[in-house]
Formats: C-alpha cells, sequence, structure tokens
C-alpha cells in the first residue's frame, strides 16, 4: 500500500502488534517524537528524516531490506508533490500521506550531484491545493539550490506538469485521472467571472487561474466579457471505462466513480460515454451570458466567441478538442477553452480552421512521445483491453459499496 498511499498494511500491522510495540520499536530506532495511541498517530519531520536517511545508507534492517523499501517507495503513484517541479530522469522514492486539511511528501531524491531526504508537511493550510502548492516550491527551491542550476521546463512548464496538461486519450479512447483531485485542482477565486446561480464551487488545475484571470481582464477591456460556467468533474459510472487508473496494483483496482444514482448503469449509456477533458482539471465551459448558457451554440457568431478565437491562446488557452457532435463538426468543441501554457497555444493557432482539432491531436501526442523519451523508465498504468476494464460495466452499480476500490465493476469489500 505505500504505492498507493493506502493505510491497510498499517492497520493490519497494528492490529497484530498492538499501539505499545510499535511506539517501543519506533523509540529503539530513535524515532523521539513518534507515537501511536489513543488520541491517534503522531510524528516530526525530523523522525521521518531519520528513518528514510537510514533507508538510503541501507542501514533500515540491512542492505536487502533497505533495498526493497526503496523500490517501494520508488513506485509511489501519487507523484503530484516533491517530485512535481522535478526533471523526469530524476528518481524520487517517497511517501504521500492526505487528511482533510493536510498534506505530507517525505522522500530521498537521487538528484545528479547525489541523493538527499526532503520532509515536508502542511497542516491548517486554506486548501488541499495550497497545502500541495508549498510542498512543491518547497521541493523545487531545494533542488535547485543543491543543483545549482535552473530546473528545465519542457515549452514552459515543469515536465510532470506538461505531461498531465497535454494528456490525449489513448488507443482505446481512454483519458487518465487526476490521482488526487482535491490537491491537484483548486476552487477558482472569487475574482474569476462565473455564471450566476452556480450549485457548487467551480475547481481546475491551479496552474490556469492566473492565466484565467488575465484572459478574462482583457476579454473586458475588448469590450467582450464572458463567463466561466464549469470546470473540473470527476468521470460518472457510465463513464469509468473511458478513464485510465490513476492507482492500479494488478489486476485493477481504482477509485470508485461518482454515483450518478442509485441504479446499474445501463448498455446504452456506457455506449455513448466517452473520455472528457474536463477530467484532466484544464478544460473549462465558458458563456458569453453572465446568466448562463450561450446566446448560440456556434461561437464564432458571435463577438465573445470570435474575440477568445482571435485572443485566449495569447494567455495559454485554446479551444478544447471535439466531443460533441456540434464539435466535430466544426473542429473545436464551441464554448470550450482547454489551457495548454502559452508556448503550446502559440504552437497551435490558428484555432479556428477546419484543420485545428487534428494539428492540435499531432502536436499534442509529439509532446507526449517527447516527454516520455525524458524519463523512459517512468509507470504507466497496463494497457487493458475495454473488455477488461476497471470500475463499472453495464450491469453494476455503486449502490452499497462499502469499500472504494472496484474490481472489473464488483465492489470489493
Amino acid at each position: 500500500m505505500v504505492e498507493m498511499s493506502g493505510n491497510s498494511a498499517a492497520d493490519l500491522l497494528l492490529r497484530r502488534l498492538g499501539m505499545s510495540t510499535i511506539t517501543s520499536r519506533m523509540r529503539a530506532l530513535a524515532l523521539n517524537h513518534s507515537e501511536i495511541n489513543d488520541n491517534g498517530a503522531f510524528t516530526s519531520p525530523g523522525d521521518v528524516a531519520h528513518l528514510l536517511a537510514s533507508v538510503a545508507r541501507g542501514e533500515a534492517v540491512n542492505v536487502a531490506a533497505s533495498q526493497r523499501m526503496l523500490d517501494l517507495l520508488g513506485a509511489q503513484q501519487h507523484n503530484d508533490r516533491l517530485p512535481a517541479p522535478l526533471p523526469l530522469n530524476v528518481r524520487v522514492a517517497h511517501k504521500t500521506g492526505e487528511l482533510p486539511g493536510l498534506r505530507h511528501d517525505a522522500g530521498i531524491v537521487f538528484a545528479p550531484s547525489g541523493k538527499y531526504v526532503l520532509v515536508a508537511m502542511v497542516d491548517d493550510a486554506p486548501s488541499e491545493s495550497e497545502a500541495r502548492a508549498a510542498i512543491v516550491d518547497i521541493s523545487r527551491s531545494v533542488y535547485a539550490a543543491l543543483e545549482q542550476g535552473a530546473i528545465p521546463e519542457y515549452m514552459g512548464l515543469a515536465p510532470r506538469l506538461a505531461q498531465q496538461v497535454f494528456r490525449m486519450p489513448d488507443a482505446q479512447g481512454r483519458l487518465p485521472l487526476l490521482g488526487d483531485p482535491r490537491t491537484e485542482t483548486a476552487a477558482l477565486p472569487q475574482q474569476v467571472q462565473a455564471v450566476a446561480d452556480l450549485a457548487e464551487p467551480m475547481r481546475a488545475r491551479p496552474e490556469l487561474i492566473e492565466d484565467l484571470l488575465a484572459l478574462q481582464h482583457a476579454a473586458a477591456t475588448a469590450g467582450t466579457p464572458f463567463w466561466v460556467r464549469s470546470g473540473f468533474r470527476q468521470p460518472e459510472d457510465a463513464e469509468a471505462t473511458h478513464a485510465v487508473p490513476t492507482e492500479w496494483i494488478l489486476p485493477c483496482p481504482i477509485e470508485q466513480p461518482a454515483r450518478v444514482a442509485d441504479r446499474p448503469v445501463s448498455a446504452s449509456e456506457v455506449a455513448t460515454a466517452q473520455a472528457r477533458q474536463v477530467w484532466l482539471g484544464t478544460a473549462l465551459a465558458v458563456s458569453d451570458a453572465e446568466a448562463g448558457a450561450p446566446t448560440t451554440p456556434d461561437d464564432s457568431a458571435t463577438p465573445v466567441g470570435s474575440w477568445l478565437l482571435g485572443h485566449a491562446a495569447e494567455y495559454g488557452f485554446v479551444p478544447a478538442l471535439p466531443e460533441s457532435a456540434v464539435g466535430r463538426a466544426v473542429g473545436r468543441e464551441p464554448w470550450t477553452l482547454r489551457w495548454v501554457g502559452r508556448d503550446m497555444a502559440a504552437r497551435l493557432r490558428p484555432v479556428d480552421s477546419r484543420e485545428y482539432a487534428e494539428r492540435a491531436m499531432a502536436e499534442l501526442r509529439r509532446a507526449e512521445i517527447e516527454l516520455d523519451a525524458l524519463n523512459p523508465t517512468s509507470a504507466r498504468p497496463p494497457a487493458w483491453g475495454l473488455a477488461d476494464s476497471c470500475w463499472a460495466i453495464a450491469t453494476t452499480s455503486t449502490r452499497g459499496c462499502p469499500s472504494r476500490w472496484y474490481f472489473l465493476g464488483l465492489p470489493l469489500s
């Protein structure tokens, strides 16, 4: 469970050995600020760093055991914190931790000039995404100071961020999901102009917010203001077969999809479902009307839509790739912007031509290949066929599921 930041192994160990035995062992290891008692489990950055340093030196139990620990830590699948700002070929053996309002990451960074231990624990942050941002900033600063140089970027973005931003459906039409949406997305701030009467706060990747505010300001200055209608959302049951697991152990467990209703998902719903760019946290539905829906389905037929087609790329936004019938007809998804960063957006211009979608897909695919080449050993989910897909299938429902895991559509208890 180290690889997926789960607690199952720790819970089993606690049941078998008991709190006092585990605490005594931690004391023997000189982890003097770590304890498990009736009030919870406690530790400190210093204790965690001490333990990781012993693993890095091969002194945790013995060399073979330490190497096994490094292998487990190196297979961590939540890489949105310490590894996030680092070059793709820099290995980070680490363990994340998360609870509401709390985000941690502790690891061994195998930098070019030598390995180092870094532990970042953030509590009482205004939000999980801000806690993550603090850890990312710490990791970036430490690496830059120790390596004495700028961290390489890919098209103006940190390479791991670029991998997520440029994601495209795989050969089976599936999109990868965010590993920890509450950490990797943030509520849009009040400065963002949103349509009236939203049912709940909208979320998006925090990296796009500065560009979004600048774009809205420029649009308003030009006399063509626009409003954001919706942002990130997770897949629903019927869409689940079009999502690539973000966490996996063979054969294939995955986080529970959003529940639509306490009913089975029909075969027709599954047949018409598809991967959605809104899962990435970088796609925003927009409107030329503050009240809600756009005044016309054709964005190019309005002053606001025409202005966005001509200028949004200057701020890192391009039309989303077509998903609807209307979108496929015009070669882009109307009234939907996708943030790809300013460098990639400049490469994708012009965005109002019939060839836009084909050209954009080719450029994003090329970026995926180039980023993969920077780290050929990176872990990837197994390429199962849709027949073997996880989550919901036509006859399953989330009703009554006691677990957050699904396996071939069946809940695991």
